[in-house]
């Protein structure tokens, strides 16, 4: 007499629970990281992205990295990165992915939405286009995946 009994077959359920459970220990990190480099006269990079962040004494805030990234749409890209790893895709490339549209969004908003330059500044500089004058600070606008415990500061 044959046995019979339930056959547990997986049809990718496990794959996908490991990509998810991947996703949960890493976080994306968008901005200038400190190995941007220094402008001509020793001026760090993400010195001066802070600086147009949050203002000085002498200059008002231009927040370039917290509108860019409120645009990102974070349900959206939750989707596609769940709709990748369902279909057979790869958390981390998905979460790359995610990461680069957010870094274009934020290097968007350094044309297109901050507050005009005040006349003088417009005089000084010679352009009336706020936070672009190099190009520099654009440029080194990236989206690294990391673990979430660096991320924390806890070690690698």
């Amino acid at each position: 007499m044959a046995r019979r009994g339930v056959k547990d077959i997986d049809l990718g359920y496990r794959r996908i629970m490991r990509e998810l459970a991947e996703l949960g220990e890493m976080v994306v990190l968008v901005g200038v990281g400190e190995d941007a480099g220094a402008y001509d006269d020793g001026t760090p990079v993400a010195a001066v992205g802070a600086m147009l962040e949050y203002g000085t004494s002498r200059m008002p805030a231009r927040p370039w990295l917290t509108i860019g990234t409120s645009k990102a749409n974070v349900d959206d890209e939750l989707a596609a990165i769940a709709r990748a790893v369902t279909k057979g895709g790869d958390a981390r490339r998905a979460l790359d992915a995610a990461g680069e549209r957010i870094a274009e969004r934020v290097k968007s908003t350094l044309s297109d939405d901050v507050k005009p330059l005040a006349p003088s500044t417009v005089a000084q500089k010679g352009s009336s286009q706020p936070l672009i004058d190099t190009g520099r600070l654009k440029r080194s606008i990236t989206a690294r995946v990391v673990p979430a415990r660096q991320a924390r500061g806890e070690g690698a």
